[in-house]
């Protein structure tokens, strides 16, 4: 006996059992049904909050389970950061970088094609009243890294600054900024490389920024 699996991305996967002799050739018919996408993907920004909403013909199925939103930031890949069972998903994001979103349907026969793609870009982000401007480092992201990761960071007033990276055990590995830089809100990337070009191994990292008045530290992970 065989187990035959006929399955077509946004399709329902129909599979049999055939007793097959030597040397036979058979002809087997697949019923494969269209699964229903959400369509119509589209958002609203509410300061650093957008409001993603969709249209979706099929939420009274009885093998629809839920939708998978996804997100991707700059040009990295598309990762799953959410599922939800309603057409709707509320998502922070930061107003210096480019985001992009999706969304599918999940079926217990199977999985959608995806919905349009959005972008969110930072030209878009609009914030009605800027609060006063204050040190601050930004957790990276992603986080956990490979092998790039984004550092946002914003400086009140001008002046020198250094961004500094750091093995566990509290090792200079890379230097990223050192220099004079204007108030505001900045990002920069790092490739898990040392000053010398050289590619470091997996495990914790610390990120300190040194401003005119203020000092911060955080944690990543590189994995690879």
């Amino acid at each position: 006996a065989y187990d035959i699996t006929a399955y077509l991305h946004g399709h329902t996967i129909d599979a049999q059992v055939l007793e097959i002799l030597p040397m036979q050739t058979v002809s087997i018919d697949f019923m494969l049904y269209y699964l229903d996408p959400p369509y119509n993907l589209n958002y609203d920004l509410n300061g650093n909050t957008a409001a993603l909403a969709w249209c979706f013909d099929s939420g009274n199925d009885e093998d629809f389970l839920h939708f998978n939103v996804f997100r991707k930031v700059l040009d990295f890949c598309y990762t799953l950061i959410a599922t939800t069972t309603e057409p709707y998903y509320e998502t922070d994001i930061n107003p210096n970088l480019d985001y992009y979103f999706y969304v599918e349907a999940v079926y217990s026969t199977g999985t959608s094609d995806p919905s349009n793609e959005i972008a969110i870009l930072a030209s878009d982000v609009v914030e009605e009243s800027l609060p006063e401007l204050t040190d601050c480092l930004s957790q990276n992201y992603p986080n956990p890294f490979n092998p790039v990761t984004v550092i946002a960071y914003a400086i009140a007033e001008a002046g020198p600054v250094t961004l500094n990276i750091y093995n566990i055990r509290g090792e200079l590995v890379r230097t990223l900024i050192d220099q004079y830089q204007s108030a505001g809100e900045k990002t920069v990337l790092w490739d898990g490389t040392d000053n010398t070009g050289n590619k470091l191994g997996n495990g914790i990292y610390f990120y300190k920024l040194n401003t005119t008045k203020n000092s911060s530290i955080k944690k990543m992970m590189m994995l690879k």
